[in-house]
């Protein structure tokens, strides 16, 4: 997803746990800067997980461990939501109900490449932290 809808100007920082190391490199040949620290173990490494999101500008995740250890942090987080979130997150037009520091934003199920348009808003999270 980073080749098609992702910034080149920016550094990624790898969140995952059991990454996929052949697109990890795929994006890396693309041009992407990717901050991979294999000394933390996302799955596991819990406080390693916490300073690595408290070090990011702002996050950009699913619904996952990561948008609520953001959300505690107070890390700036946009979060991609289905067409259909979970009950949870309520109404995606109203501020997050949980984290203050979380942005809600919908995938249009109905456009190609749903999370596209989503990434258009990066920039402008990134502005405001900074």
């Amino acid at each position: 997803m980073i080749c098609r809808i992702g910034r080149r100007d920016v550094v990624y920082v790898n969140l995952q746990y059991q990454p996929n190391r052949d697109q990890i490199e795929q994006a890396r040949q693309a041009g992407f800067q990717i901050l991979d620290i294999p000394e933390i173990d996302n799955f596991s490494d819990i406080e390693g997980l916490a300073a690595l999101i408290k070090a990011t500008d702002q996050l950009v995740t699913i619904d996952n461990m990561a948008v609520h250890l953001a959300g505690a942090l107070g890390t700036a987080t946009q979060l991609w939501l289905p067409s259909v979130p979970e009950w949870r997150w309520g109404n995606v037009k109203e501020p997050c109900r949980w984290y203050r520091s979380v942005e809600l934003k919908m995938m249009d199920c109905c456009a190609p490449y749903f999370w596209n348009p989503l990434a258009q808003d990066l920039h402008p999270l990134r502005q405001r932290k900074g």
